[in-house]
């Protein structure tokens, strides 16, 4: 309340701006739990006394026990270094992973209690199919779902490995059917595009289920009652965990923070609110995006990185240009450009500002984390190359205006190029990387006159190049052979897109011919010579005036490339 008066008085006297900024806003004990190594610790541990836990809940002898815990224990320390090794981002962050292990202590919770309940009633695999009613592929299809394929193959081997020991009764038959259903899971929702797929993947784990309880049963010489019976309850777990996974995906992505491609499918509506406004206020850079979106997506899809999210990501990555929409060249009128009356500094810091204003906007609008990334990141640290060579030529100027008056060169301010620069920071992931070379190599297509094939493959290959020499590409995921097939794939779909077409010739119509001739017939009169040597003259030029305001009109290169 204090800062908020103040702020206030400060408004009325001048001394402050009534405007804001949004700021991801993180509170301090949230960013250590996240973070800090103490909470790391704890949570290990506390995963390691849960699985305890669960081993200690059963009817076994006290050595059996023993040895089965030291056995549950010394897996789970397997699992953090494999972890460590496949996906350090995952052990970095403390949510992912008390997402990751809680996952699979829910699935053998599950497993614990129907086992439990087949021990209390006294009853053996061969007369009551409990085996079956265990849903093994529930982490392993969350995990998959939410946090991607890699770790939803580590999810399927420990969680069966798990649930193999802790139900040891069973364990060749168990591990078999947690291995096979729940693999089956992670490769039906690896590229995972509509909710309808989860239930589709439910289906053929329980498919899978079914298969094995058929084929398991006739191997133990089960009679066909009770052989149908496991194969039905199979069959119906498949199904219901493909249900649950459904029910719980939309929870676990708003508490966990996470954007799954079923919400980036839902984020690329394009009637969106702010999109709405972007195509009413800077319909040029809604169209730039657009492009923008094709060229990166094409990118992504070649190198193996999410495409929705660059497609999404590139719909986004502009708005801010919609504060002053006039300043970019692509919503720029022709005859008047707003920058010719500024100082090349003053250009710049308008031209960088859409990067604040766009995660402002971000922030309003509540868009999700990766795309307030992508707005920040899209130009790294480049360099606004344009005004940067303005400022160049007008210090010279001013350096030769200053030897001809007699004055001193050190008065005169150097250019200092970090001041051109935007603030940054690099891109930190091949996503926003992709995003920010098909920007690039967009607008700088639109410089090209009649482009030809080999124009296009010299002006993607100096884009990267200049980039990667600059260390844009430092501290994101992206390897030379990456750079080279994005390279490939954007000089393809920059081809298709330029593409050039026939002049089709112009039919003349009906009337008009014979409208003509019948002018011809009333100009047929005897006209003096020198009435015909001017009108010649005069048809000449006219010809001439009209071919060169055609030949003439080239693209916009007075215009400033502000994007």
């Amino acid at each position: 309340m204090w800062r908020l008066w103040k702020r206030r008085n400060l408004v009325k006297e001048g001394l402050a701006c009534e405007k804001q900024r949004r700021n991801a806003e993180v509170a301090t004990w949230r960013e250590t739990l996240e973070t800090s190594w103490g909470s790391k610790i704890f949570l290990i541990l506390l995963i390691g006394a849960a699985l305890a836990a669960l081993n200690l809940w059963g009817n076994e002898t006290a050595q059996n026990k023993f040895f089965t815990m030291i056995l549950i224990e010394a897996i789970y320390a397997i699992s953090i270094v494999l972890l460590y090794l496949l996906h350090p981002k995952t052990l970095r962050r403390h949510s992912r992973f008390l997402l990751l292990y809680g996952a699979v202590l829910t699935n053998l919770l599950l497993a614990k209690i129907i086992g439990s309940f087949a021990e209390d009633v006294d009853v053996s695999f061969k007369r009551f199919p409990f085996i079956y009613m265990i849903p093994s592929a529930f982490a392993p299809m969350l995990i998959s779902t939410l946090l991607g394929v890699r770790l939803g193959v580590v999810t399927v081997l420990f969680t069966s490995l798990f649930e193999a020991i802790l139900l040891s009764k069973n364990f060749t038959f168990l591990l078999v059917v947690s291995l096979l259903t729940g693999l089956i899971a992670v490769l039906l929702t690896r590229n995972i595009r509509k909710r309808g797929h989860l239930i589709r993947a439910g289906l053929y784990v329980g498919l899978t289920g079914f298969i094995c309880s058929l084929c398991f049963g006739l191997l133990l010489g089960q009679k066909y009652p009770i052989l149908l019976n496991q194969a039905m309850w199979a069959a119906a777990t498949g199904v219901m965990t493909g249900v649950l996974v459904n029910m719980l995906l939309p929870i676990l992505e708003a508490l966990f923070s996470i954007t799954t491609n079923l919400s980036w499918l839902e984020m690329a509506d394009l009637n969106h609110p702010l999109l709405r406004r972007l195509t009413l206020e800077a319909p040029g850079t809604y169209h730039h995006s657009l492009l923008v979106a094709n060229l990166a997506e094409a990118a992504a899809q070649a190198v193996g990185a999410n495409a929705l999210q660059c497609r999404v990501s590139s719909y986004f990555h502009d708005v801010g240009k919609v504060v002053k929409p006039e300043y970019f060249t692509e919503n720029q009128p022709f005859d008047h450009n707003p920058h010719d009356d500024l100082s090349p500094t003053m250009s710049t810091l308008i031209v960088m500002a859409h990067v604040k204003e766009g995660i402002d906007l971000a922030f309003k609008y509540k868009l999700p984390e990766p795309i307030i990334e992508a707005i920040r990141e899209h130009h790294g640290t480049t360099l606004v190359s344009y005004f940067h060579a303005r400022a160049l030529r007008q210090h010279q100027d001013a350096l030769v205006g200053v030897q001809i008056m007699n004055l001193r060169e050190e008065d005169l301010p150097d250019v200092a190029e970090e001041t051109f620069r935007y603030p940054g920071p690099k891109p930190q992931s091949r996503e926003t990387a992709i995003l920010m070379i098909a920007d690039s190599v967009e607008a700088s297509s639109r410089a090209l006159y009649r482009p030809t094939p080999k124009q296009i493959e010299e002006l993607v290959h100096s884009i990267i190049q200049e980039k990667a020499q600059d260390g844009q590409f430092d501290e994101c995921h992206l390897s030379f052979k990456d750079l080279e097939t994005i390279e490939q794939t954007l000089t393809f779909t920059l081809k298709t897109m330029l593409h050039s077409r026939i002049a089709y010739p112009k039919e003349e119509r009906k009337g008009e011919g014979k409208r003509e001739t019948k002018e011809e017939e009333k100009e047929k009169a005897p006209k003096d010579e020198k009435q015909n040597s001017s009108v010649q003259p005069t048809k000449t030029i006219s010809s001439t005036t009209q071919s060169s305001s055609t030949t003439t009109t080239t693209p916009s290169e007075k215009r400033t490339p502000a994007s």
